[in-house]
């Protein structure tokens, strides 16, 4: 049952696109993170709850990546986000990124796990699995998201059953397995080619093979520097914070300059233009 029904009604409610125009926000938030436009939806309305929870609850609430993720595509729509949101809101709901101390890393899987229990008690269900996954896999994949341009980096999903068993070096190493087994696939065909045109003289397919060996090694090279870069990143956690409690009393908020503060999340945003819409 809601704690303050007259508030949930007046944000869901609360419109988040503007009338007639062909990218709005849910389609920019689709394409930014690869997501069809219904599930983009489905977010929005479950980032809705969340800001619910920022106001009626009387503890700190960090959200899941994926609402997270309309929620920064929504600060910067600076406008609706601190007009209209905001008057609804009756009190600002600020963003409050980790520090990636350890103590951040307990504090926001206790806010995680609270939120998902103000989630069920307010709402009467349990948030969907599929927007609000268990901790281990919102503060374990996360990391890894990175926002980049499709219109020059081909991206390969990784099969489900496969996520499961390979771990960040292995797929490093599986990737460069790869890189060796397209290698050889191009030397092959390079050498029936030529073998075929030239009596077997192949100078230019050892040739074909060193560019395709020198590029391997590129890639290798970025997938290990990558992988640093998103070790360094696995420890940043997320962030938290709440933008009030029942009473109304406003609890200082992560930068310590009062006014509550409504969490944050980690990860970059998915896949970048050309996705979804």
């Amino acid at each position: 049952m809601k704690t303050n029904p007259e508030l949930w009604t007046k944000i869901s409610t609360l419109p988040f696109e503007q009338d007639a125009v062909p990218f709005g926000f849910a389609r920019r938030l689709a394409r930014d993170n690869c997501w069809s436009h219904d599930f983009a939806h489905r977010v929005v309305e479950e980032y809705r709850r969340f800001a619910y929870l920022a106001v009626v609850t009387d503890h700190e609430v960090t959200p899941s990546d994926e609402v997270d993720q309309v929620w920064h595509l929504h600060m910067t729509y600076t406008r609706h986000y601190w007009g209209p949101f905001q008057e609804v809101l009756g009190r600002p709901l600020h963003h409050g990124p980790t520090q990636g101390t350890a103590s951040d890393k307990q504090r926001f899987d206790d806010n995680y796990a609270s939120t998902l229990t103000s989630y069920a008690h307010e709402f009467g269900e349990a948030p969907p699995a599929d927007i609000w996954p268990a901790a281990k896999i919102r503060f374990g994949d996360a990391p890894y998201y990175q926002r980049i341009n499709t219109a020059t980096h081909l991206v390969v999903p990784m099969p489900r059953a496969l996520r499961r068993i390979v771990s960040a070096r292995s797929r490093m190493a599986l990737g460069f397995l790869s890189v060796l087994g397209i290698s050889g696939l191009t030397f092959a065909s390079a050498h029936a080619a030529l073998a075929a045109d030239s009596g077997g003289n192949m100078p230019l397919g050892f040739l074909l093979f060193g560019l395709v060996l020198l590029i391997a090694v590129i890639v290798l090279v970025s997938a290990r520097n990558a992988g640093k870069a998103s070790a360094k990143k696995s420890g940043s956690g997320c962030g938290a914070g709440y933008a009030g409690t029942n009473s109304g009393k406003a609890k200082a908020d992560a930068d310590g300059d009062g006014g509550g503060d409504g969490g944050s999340g980690c990860g970059g945003g998915g896949c970048g233009g050309g996705c979804g819409g």
